[in-house]
Order: structure tokens, then sequence, then C-alpha cells
């Protein structure tokens, strides 16, 4: 498959896209790109390559972006796996994590990274439930005098639940992070502040068939004193 695209927006960009055939179970893509983000016209381009059966799925995607998004950065690279097992009929098992790099003006490096592992098992026919696991990163830092660099660190728990009873479907999750933000202090010493972080939210919602549907949800959010 082939494809041309193009757009006028802050960014623009004119290029083209090509993914194989299917390989057994692999198949592969790619793109090429010229972007023209105000201080001129680059070629960038995106790679990925997926495995997919009918209990798992792999996907591996690679990304070069001149111009960052919408002329932000000076360049965005970015890595990113997605993968899912079904271990059982009843039993789920996936995992997402990357890393994503800008370049800027102002700070040479701001990378962000990203893990989660999650499960999710089929308790009856009609009930699920799910757990998960995530971690997530910023650190940026700057090569200018005046500007210093920072971060946060999040990592968390959660546990949902899902069931359906006659129309209506019901949904709860609950979940308890800590988060610390870093600042690098002119002085060369390091600010670091963390807080507990925990979430409680419910919703119910049924298929309407013709009229669509309706859906409801309430939630509460508590963060610790840094």
């Amino acid at each position: 498959a082939r494809g041309l695209a193009f757009g006028t927006r802050q960014l623009s960009s004119l290029g083209t896209h090509w993914e194989s055939r299917s390989l057994g179970t692999a198949s592969v893509s790619a793109g090429i790109a010229l972007r023209d983000y105000g201080l001129g016209a680059r070629l960038g381009g995106q790679a990925a390559v997926t495995h997919q059966t009918d209990r798992d799925h792999l996907s591996v995607r690679f990304l070069h972006a001149p111009g960052g998004s919408q002329g932000f950065a000076l360049a965005q690279d970015q890595v990113q796996i997605d993968a899912r097992r079904q271990v059982t009929d009843r039993l789920l098992v996936d995992f997402s994590g990357g890393i994503t790099k800008d370049a800027n003006n102002v700070f040479t490096e701001i990378a962000s990274r990203n893990v989660s592992l999650g499960s999710r098992f089929q308790y009856t026919e009609r009930t699920s439930i799910g757990v998960r696991v995530s971690s997530q990163s910023l650190d940026a830092s700057s090569g200018l005098v005046g500007f210093g660099g920072f971060g946060a660190e999040q990592r968390g728990f959660s546990m949902s639940a899902q069931s359906m009873f006659e129309e209506w479907r019901f949904g709860g999750e609950t979940s308890v992070n800590t988060v610390t933000r870093r600042t690098d202090l002119f002085s060369g010493g390091t600010d670091a502040v963390s807080a507990g972080q925990a979430q409680l939210g419910v919703s119910a919602g049924r298929n309407l068939r013709e009229l669509g549907g309706v859906s409801f949800g309430a939630g509460v959010s508590r963060t610790g004193a840094g």
C-alpha cells in the first residue's frame, strides 16, 4: 500500500508511506516525509515491524521527525514497543514502553520514558479484573546560561474491574501513585519534592441501540503534600 499526504498548518510536510504484504505472521511498514518547520526543510522518516498471531501481538516503531510536534522542537526521535499475549483463554498480559527525545533552542535534550505492564483476567463470562504497574519519567537539560534543568518521575499501581448486568456496563478503577519533581538550581544543588496520589473512579453505561448510548461516571482524587 502506498499513500501521499500534504499538510499546511504550522508544520508542513510532504511524504509517502509504504506497507508490505503479510510475511507470514510479520509485516513491515516505512515512510519518509520532507518537513518544513520554519528553520528549513529536512527529511524525516518512520519504520515499524509488526508480528501478529491469534494469541500474540508485537510491534516496534521508530520515528525521526525534524521540527518535532508542530514546530516546538528542532527534532524528535521516538522508539515505541507494544506487546500483548493471550496466556490462557481468561488471562491477557500486555506491555508497552517507549522513549521520546526532543531537542530545541533552549534545552539540549528533553527525554521522556514510559513503561507499563498489565494483565486482565476474565473472572466470569461477564466480569473482568485488571491490574497494571507503570513508571514514567521526564528529564530536561539545558546548555544555556539562565536556564536550569528539571525532571519528574511517577510510579504507580492500578486495579480495575468491569462487569455486565443485563444491558448495563459497570466499572471501577483505583490507583496509587508517587510523584517526584526535581529542579536543578543554579548554585549546583537540586531541589526535589515528592507526593503521593490516590484516585478512585466508578462508571456505568449502556447502549440504546439506534439512539446511541448513555454513560455516568464519578471520581475522587487526592494528592498528599510534597
